[in-house]
Formats: structure tokens, sequence, C-alpha cells
């Protein structure tokens, strides 16, 4: 909850500087807390409300097309077994989607999750 209450925080001081080049790439990262959150505590609909978000920003930094599939993993694991198929799309879709700039540590995370 703490994690929410920050994000929270983190948000209304991005209000007030909208035109920072940053702040796409804060509000990704934003959704992508509240998403992987709301999906702990099993709130599914507020979950992909925020990985909805998270897709709107995910360009804003290299590794956000990562860490977004990788937020839909979590997703789709909070969704139950029967989603377990559609979590190994995702982290499937996320080592494809890892562009050269990205993190090579998220990028073999995914692939030994994937494993």
């Amino acid at each position: 909850m703490r994690a929410l209450r920050l994000a929270d925080e983190a948000d209304a001081a991005l209000r007030a500087v909208p035109s920072m080049c940053e702040a796409r790439a804060c509000r990704l990262w934003l959704a992508l807390i509240r998403c992987e959150v709301a999906a702990l505590f099993y709130r599914i609909g507020e979950a992909e409300g925020w990985l909805a978000s998270a897709r709107r920003h995910e360009a804003a930094d290299a590794n956000g097309p990562v860490d977004t599939v990788l937020a839909e993993t979590h997703l789709a694991k909070a969704r139950g077994e029967r989603e377990r198929e559609r979590a190994l799309d995702a982290a499937g879709r996320a080592v494809r989607a890892s562009a050269p700039r990205a993190d090579p540590a998220r990028v073999a995370f995914i692939r030994a999750w994937l494993a």
C-alpha cells in the first residue's frame, strides 16, 4: 500500500511539470507499479486498466516494452492457472520485444522465467 501512496505522490508532482520529456517515462513506471500492486491484491480490472495506461507510454523508455509485458505476465498469473498459457505467451513476446537498448538483466530475467 505504501508503494501506491508513493506512486500517487509522484504522479501529483508530475502534473506540475507536464512538458518534461521524462514525464512520459515516469507515467509508464507509475502505471506499471500500480498494475503489479493491483495484480498482487487480485484486483484484476484495476490491474488491466493500469496495464492499458502503461502500454500508452511504453515507447517512452527502451525497457518499456519489456517491462509492460512482464507486468502482463504477473496479471495473467493473478487470473489463475487457466491463464498460464497467456502468461507464457506474454513472456515470449517480452523476449522478442526487447530492443538492443533494453537492459540485459531484464531480458535475462524474462528468458529465465520463460524457461
